[in-house]
């Protein structure tokens, strides 16, 4: 009984210090036809990592991925997958580095997006090949994110404007019968 109690304690200590990979920011709020960028950081890492791989998912009817950058400490090997902007995918992003160790916090890559239409996007990352140290694999949970395209103040601005002028030559034009 102490056993599986101090087994589930550990199990429990292991998961709150488990590594972390996830967007800053997490939640942007664009216009459209903008282009931004959304990091992916790592946190959480309690040794070395040496690399690994990410896929992506957003909504392609909101938004467009045009290019993955890299953070400039991934200098052995880096390949920006395949962007699918019909399919709403990057798969198998990978990034490598063996100068520059990789603990705790730390940047990994840039998705540049430009925003289509109005709407929401979740993003979402998932594992697109193991994330290793030291030839050890290393477990990696993954938090997504949201963009949110809303129409621009001075759009907004020129409609309600119109819309009170329409209804000013509406009530004159009645005021004239």
């Amino acid at each position: 009984m102490i056993r599986t109690f101090l087994f589930a304690l550990l199990a429990l200590s292991l998961q709150a210090n488990a590594a972390v990979v996830g967007f800053n920011p997490t939640n942007s709020t664009v216009h459209p036809g903008d282009i931004f960028t959304v990091g992916v950081e790592g946190s959480s890492f309690s040794s070395n990592l040496d690399g690994g791989g990410l896929n992506l998912s957003f909504n392609p009817a909101v938004l467009e991925v045009l290019d993955v950058i890299f953070h400039p400490d991934w200098d052995f090997f880096t390949d920006v997958g395949v962007k699918d902007n019909v399919a709403g995918t990057v798969t198998g992003t990978l990034f490598n580095q063996f100068v520059h160790p990789k603990v705790g916090s730390f940047a990994i890559l840039e998705y540049r997006f430009q925003a289509k239409a109005l709407g929401t996007s979740p993003l979402q990352l998932a594992a697109g090949a193991n994330f290793g140290s030291g030839g050890e694999l290393v477990q990696v949970s993954f938090t997504d994110g949201s963009v949110n395209v809303v129409p621009e103040p001075s759009t907004i601005s020129m409609l309600l404007a119109g819309l009170l002028v329409a209804f000013g030559m509406s009530r004159r034009l009645r005021a004239q019968r």
